[in-house]
């Protein structure tokens, strides 16, 4: 991946980080075509796309501050005018940001991330110990895992 660029000097004015993006989403269409799925379904054989088919290219890093004054700052493009669908919520920080070109423009998708969704462990794996149920039935509206009933109160 380093020499590619030495080697395809077209490629020069592309991100460092958009390549290997571009390389592992035809390695991922060759691996399904190869092995398939989860389920076992193959998809169709690969197509070659001309430099003109490529439609969509994502950065895989973005800075924190790159959306300002209605504009998103892309690295090796620049500052670009954003119409923003909705403003990013407080405590979410930008991952990733995927550029798509459509029949009516270009969109910009980003990966938000927040930090207070707790990240699944071997710890948080739902056990005997640490679940918790509760069974609708037809004598009791509703019975606990600890055993307690509640009743229905008609009026």
């Amino acid at each position: 991946m380093v020499k590619t660029k030495e080697l395809f000097p077209g490629l020069k004015g592309i991100y460092s980080q958009v390549l290997p993006d571009c390389v592992e989403r035809v390695k991922k269409s060759f691996d399904r075509f190869q092995k398939g799925d989860a389920k076992g379904k193959k998809s169709g054989k690969p197509r070659c796309k001309g430099i003109g088919r490529y439609r969509s290219f994502t950065y895989t890093k973005m800075k924190q501050d790159c959306i300002s004054n209605r504009l998103i700052n892309l690295p090796k493009i620049g500052k670009v005018k954003l119409i923003q669908h909705r403003k990013l919520p407080a405590g979410f920080t930008v991952k990733t940001a995927t550029i798509t070109k459509k029949a009516d423009g270009y969109y910009v998708t980003l990966s938000l991330e927040d930090k207070s969704v707790p990240q699944i462990t071997i710890d948080t794996i739902p056990t005997w110990e640490n679940t918790i149920g509760i069974d609708r039935g037809l004598k009791s509206f509703l019975v606990t895992s600890d055993g307690e009933e509640i009743e229905i109160q008609k009026h």
